[in-house]
């Protein structure tokens, strides 16, 4: 039991539990390592029946909370509302390139685009583009 509690607090501290703005200093990543590093112990302490002194039942409750956390760190807004903003100056830049005839460095801007998830199809209405 002894090392169980002691997982369980040093997967607290790695998600920032307890520490005022936690939420702030932990990345990405490491929250969801440590929510998947608790999800196997959780899962370990289950098949033991034989000793948990609600240590399962704490760990749930800690494993909720970093759900939680890590759901405020999803964006849910639709891609192009979130890249517009980036997006269009680079098209308009794209479009004054392709005007003065520099198709080489217009072909760079979509290309930079492209390995971020952009992609941009042009037509006779102009480019339009989306996100993946």
């Amino acid at each position: 039991m002894g090392r169980d509690v002691v997982n369980l607090d040093v997967i607290g501290r790695r998600s920032g539990g307890g520490r005022p703005g936690g939420q702030a200093r932990v990345g990405q990543r490491a929250l969801i390592q440590a929510v998947l590093d608790l999800e196997s112990e959780i899962n370990k302490w289950a098949a033991d029946t034989e000793e948990d002194d609600g240590g399962v039942e704490q760990a749930r409750a800690l494993l909720r909370g970093m759900i939680a956390r890590l759901a405020l760190l999803v964006d849910l807004r639709d891609p192009r509302e979130r890249l517009t903003p980036l997006v269009n100056p680079l098209l308009t830049l794209r479009g004054e390139l392709r005007v003065a005839g520099a198709y080489e460095f217009a072909d760079t801007v979509r290309d930079a685009l492209a390995r971020v998830g952009v992609t941009v199809q042009d037509t006779p209405n102009g480019p339009h583009w989306s996100a993946s």
